[in-house]
C-alpha cells in the first residue's frame, strides 16, 4: 500500500480519482475499516489540505471537513448541541483524531454527531471528481458512495435541543434525538427533527416535522407528536433495547427535547 500526504486539494483529487488501483482519504485516521485494507492499493492523507476551517455567522456555520472532534467541544462558536454531541461520540484521545468528514463518511449507526448535523440542515460539497452540493441526509441514504467531502454548510437559525437514553451517560445511545425550532412568536414556523436509534442511520423525521409547523408547543401538541413519532419509525431489537422498546422512547425522547425549548423560553 503507498501513502500520500498531498499539499493541495488538486493533488489530493489527482492522487484519488485520476490513478490506477484504489485510493482512499485519510482523514483523522481513528478508523480504518478492516476488511478494506486489502482491497485498498493508497491512501491519501489530508491533513495538509487546511480544510480544517470553520466560519460562523448569524444563520450559518461552515466546517472544514478536516475540524476535529474535539474543536467541536471546545471551539465558542459551534452551537452547543453540536458540540454535546462531540463530547458523547468519543473518547477525548480519539475526538483529537476523528474528523466531521471522517464522522460523516464512516456514518456510524449510532452517532448522535451525525443526528445534530440532521437537524441543522446540513449540506456537503463533495468532489466525485466533479464538485456537487448535496444534502446530508441524501448522502446517508446513498448505497454506493463515492468522492471526497470538503466542506459541511450548516443552517443554524432558532433554538436547538437534544436528548439522549442511554443504559450509561458514557454509553451509546439506545435512542437520541436533536431538534431544532424556528419560531414566529409562539408558532412553530419551521421544524428540524433528527434521530438516532431508530432506523439503521440516523434520520430526519420529516412527517413529524411537518406536523410541527404552524402548531403552538403546547403539552397537547407535544403529545401528539411523540405518537407521531413513535408510529411513524420502525427499529430493529438488539441487546440495547426492544423494537418495541425503542419505537416507543423515540416519542418520548423527541418530545423531551422539543419540552426543553418550552422551558428556554
Amino acid at each position: 500500500m503507498q501513502y500520500y500526504r498531498p499539499q493541495t486539494l488538486n493533488n489530493a483529487l489527482k492522487l484519488l480519482f485520476s490513478r490506477e488501483g484504489v485510493a482512499l482519504p485519510l482523514a483523522g485516521g481513528a478508523r480504518l475499516v478492516p476488511e478494506q485494507r486489502n482491497k485498498v492499493d493508497a491512501l491519501v492523507d489530508l491533513q495538509a489540505l487546511g480544510l480544517d476551517a470553520i466560519v460562523s455567522g448569524d444563520d450559518f456555520l461552515t466546517l472544514g471537513a478536516m475540524v476535529k472532534l474535539q474543536t467541536l467541544v471546545t471551539a465558542n462558536n459551534i452551537p452547543s448541541v453540536l458540540s454535546a454531541a462531540a463530547k458523547s461520540e468519543a473518547p477525548i484521545n480519539r475526538r483529537n483524531m476523528a474528523t466531521v468528514g471522517g464522522t460523516v463518511a464512516v456514518s456510524a449507526a449510532t452517532s448522535e454527531v451525525l443526528t445534530a448535523l440532521l437537524a441543522f440542515d446540513t449540506r456537503l460539497t463533495r468532489f466525485t471528481p466533479a464538485e456537487d452540493n448535496l444534502s446530508l441526509s441524501d448522502y446517508l441514504a446513498e448505497t454506493n458512495r463515492a468522492g471526497l467531502i470538503t466542506q459541511l454548510q450548516l443552517d443554524t437559525r432558532g433554538q436547538s435541543a437534544s436528548a439522549r437514553l442511554a443504559r450509561t451517560p458514557a454509553d451509546v445511545p439506545i435512542v437520541a434525538a436533536t431538534v431544532r425550532l424556528i419560531m414566529q412568536g409562539q408558532t412553530c414556523r419551521q421544524a428540524f427533527i433528527a434521530l438516532t436509534g431508530a432506523s439503521p442511520r440516523p434520520i430526519r423525521l420529516p412527517e413529524a416535522e411537518a406536523a410541527l409547523s404552524g402548531q403552538s408547543l403546547t403539552s397537547q401538541t407535544l403529545d401528539a407528536l411523540a405518537q407521531l413519532v413513535s408510529q411513524s419509525v420502525s427499529p430493529v431489537s438488539d441487546y440495547r433495547g426492544s423494537s418495541v422498546y425503542r419505537r416507543q422512547m423515540a416519542g418520548v425522547i423527541v418530545r423531551r427535547a422539543l419540552a426543553s425549548l418550552i422551558n428556554e423560553q
